[in-house]
């Protein structure tokens, strides 16, 4: 082998070994698809506890989809789905932004709805230093398009000689309705959309 091959050939080797890796981007948060339209948002480590979550559909409509009585942050824990429920999302809106809002205490949800759809409407892109919150606070921005639902079934209890059992023959139970899928029960997109006063 010729001397400036093998000159080459070593600078080359200490080219790559001198080019770091890209680094990992590390979400705040995940999506889960559990069926056609519907997801979970999985909070990831070390996150802040309360969280919110929005969407902001290609169309700017803005839904929340953490609900609870007072309307204020709920309880997110490590790679459990946020409020224990899988969102819908109507599937008419098309692709949207999910919004997840990680803070050190309760917000107002409704203060926050009406910053978002303030700013949604106007078209911006938004940071936490644009809203008016309290503590500190950290935002995710995940995107999801939704597609048509895909049919589900059950099936049914088979009996002696493999005959389709009656509900006496299992107890009265019958077949099980279809349920929200894995982590708790469906709850559609935030009901109505948000509108400027942050209500419904």
């Amino acid at each position: 082998m010729k001397p400036e091959i093998v000159v080459g050939c070593a600078l080359g080797a200490l080219l790559v070994a001198g080019c770091p890796a890209p680094p990992e981007v590390k979400h705040k948060a995940e999506l889960r698809n559990v069926g056609g339209s519907t997801i979970q948002v999985i909070p990831t480590e070390n996150q802040h506890p309360y969280c919110l979550v929005f969407t902001i559909s290609e169309g700017k409509v803005v839904r929340q989809l953490t609900m609870n009585r007072d309307n204020k942050s709920v309880k997110c824990e490590t790679g459990q789905p946020i409020g224990n429920v899988s969102f819908r999302v109507p599937k008419e809106e098309g692709k949207v932004k999910v919004l997840v809002f990680f803070s050190d205490r309760r917000l107002n949800a409704g203060s926050l709805a009406q910053q978002i759809y303030e700013l949604a409407s106007e078209g911006k892109q938004f940071y936490p230093y644009d809203l008016r919150l309290e503590g500190d606070v950290k935002i995710e921005t995940l995107e999801f398009e939704p597609t048509e639902e895909v049919p589900t079934v059950s099936g049914e209890p088979v009996g002696k000689g493999g005959a389709t059992a009656t509900p006496a023959d299992t107890g009265g139970g019958g077949t099980p309705p279809p349920g929200g899928g894995p982590g708790g029960a469906n709850q559609d997109a935030g009901g109505p959309p948000a509108n400027k006063d942050g209500g419904k």
